[in-house]
């Protein structure tokens, strides 16, 4: 499966994201939609950035912005405002909106791996308090269980823009929520109707699925921002 890109920086028209460089990756493609949903069954392709490259929209290139304060070797960034990609009667976002991000690699021959997990990115303004609260409401796919309860292939899966720590995920379905922190790790059951509440979470990815069915869900994150932490 591919990699997530990691958000860097979040301003109103600025968007930039990072990723660690594979050796066995020619290339990164960036798809981007509205919702977590419409993501997660395969975003709009906006660009392709060459691995190690760095990628700066038309806007951005215009308005002569420049990349990221923490550019380094073995990082591969992308740039972009998304009205630059943004078309009526599409899934792509507005620069006021959330955006769900996916990253698709391309290994030396070209060819599209699995897209990776989905990049929750907040509207331009979030990030102004310490602890900005960030919403989540999706319909996790009916996957079968794992021996090991670890989380099976065919999840949703998706990353925050920063940590979490105050956690609450509910089950608005009919069936079982099957939800995991890690990837390596055994899931717990949210019963329908149900929520589940983390005080103290220190988490950044979530693994989720309906047992049974899919499954409406919520969630709450109370995120930590570093920049006023």
């Amino acid at each position: 499966m591919s990699t997530s890109p990691r958000l860097t920086y979040r301003f109103a028209h600025s968007i930039e994201l990072a990723i660690h460089t594979k050796a066995d990756v020619s290339a990164y493609e960036f798809l981007a939609a509205n919702t977590l949903d419409a993501a997660f069954a395969g975003g709009t392709s906006m660009f392709t950035v060459g691995a190690g490259g760095t990628f700066r929209s038309k806007t951005i290139r215009k308005k002569k912005i420049g990349t990221s304060l923490y550019e380094s070797r073995g990082l591969t960034y992308a740039h972009y405002d998304p009205e630059d990609y943004w078309v009526g009667g599409g899934t792509m976002p507005h620069d006021a909106d959330g955006s769900y991000v996916t990253i698709v690699e391309k290994n030396a021959l070209g060819v599209s791996r699995p897209a990776g997990a989905v990049l929750i990115v907040p509207p331009p303004a979030f990030f102004t308090v310490t602890k900005p609260n960030l919403t989540v409401a999706a319909t996790a796919p009916a996957v079968a269980a794992t021996a090991t309860k670890i989380p099976p292939a065919g999840s949703l899966h998706f990353t925050l823009p920063h940590f979490a720590d105050c956690v609450i995920i509910t089950n608005n379905g009919t069936h079982s929520l099957f939800v995991s922190f890690y990837a390596g790790l055994p899931e717990f059951e949210v019963l329908q109707g149900q929520s589940t509440y983390f005080p103290s979470a220190g988490l950044d990815e979530v693994f989720i699925r309906g047992g049974g069915g899919t499954v409406p869900f919520s969630a709450f994150f109370s995120i930590v921002n570093a920049e006023f932490a």
